[in-house]
């Protein structure tokens, strides 16, 4: 008969932790220079910031998906080799998840956790992520979900900021980045735009010369707010032009 591999939680835990396994990637060049906090650079330089990875290693004792000790709920432990496999295959569906999992193969011997409400909550969201994989990549699906974060949090971010991010998660998850996306710089902008939904206004300023013009995504819950604070300067009405 085959013999049953057993391991402590602490050991599987320090064999897998994250911080373990970033070490074994390929390091991705930095950018060290920090914008000066003007309002159009500030947006570009924290539009970076927002959008790179920022995942804890998983923390067993709490929820996998919430990772918070002020929850309520009572948390289920993983039991059957069913919900740990439906797990692990979604998680490739969160950018996030996806990171804070990286390298476990069995939620039960790792005495995994979670809560009913967020594990329906990650259902819903990988359900509705896997129906839009059918029209676009795992890439761009990556970065639609962190641009919505930032969305909520009021964030403005140039596009080349989003193109750039694309462009590491599609290595990372061994995308092949459509052609066109390089022989025709609005095919991106086009397809942002259509997955990303209403949560961006585009923009791009009329009042510079045309090698100059960079489109900005606003926060459309935020856009009054975020359009006065980028472009009006000494006085000045904006001058915008939706793309």
């Amino acid at each position: 008969m085959p013999k049953t591999l057993v391991c402590h939680r602490k050991c599987y835990g320090q064999f897998t932790d994250n911080n373990k396994i970033e070490c074994l990637r390929k390091p991705k060049p930095m950018h060290s220079k920090e914008e000066p906090s003007c309002s159009s650079n500030e947006a570009s330089g924290s539009g970076r910031r927002l959008l790179r990875r920022a995942v804890q290693p998983v923390n067993w004792n709490l929820c996998i998906f919430c990772q918070s000790a002020d929850h309520k709920a009572r948390l289920i432990s993983v039991m059957t080799k069913q919900m740990s496999d439906n797990i692990l295959q979604a998680a490739h569906l969160d950018y996030k998840f996806y990171l804070r999992l990286a390298g476990v193969i069995d939620l039960i011997a790792a005495e995994a956790k979670y809560h009913l409400t967020c594990f329906r909550i990650f259902n819903r969201s990988t359900t509705k992520a896997k129906q839009n994989s059918v029209s676009t990549d795992i890439a761009m699906i990556w970065l639609c979900k962190q641009l919505h974060e930032t969305a909520d949090k009021g964030h403005v971010i140039f596009i080349v900021d989003a193109w750039e991010m694309y462009k590491e998660l599609a290595e990372e998850s061994q995308t092949t980045i459509q052609q066109s996306y390089f022989s025709r710089s609005t095919t991106f902008k086009e397809k942002l735009q259509s997955q990303i939904g209403d949560a961006f206004n585009f923009f791009q300023p009329v009042n510079t010369c045309s090698t100059e013009r960079k489109i900005v995504l606003i926060p459309t819950r935020y856009q009054p707010a975020a359009v006065m604070q980028l472009f009006s300067q000494d006085g000045n009405q904006p001058c915008l032009l939706i793309s």
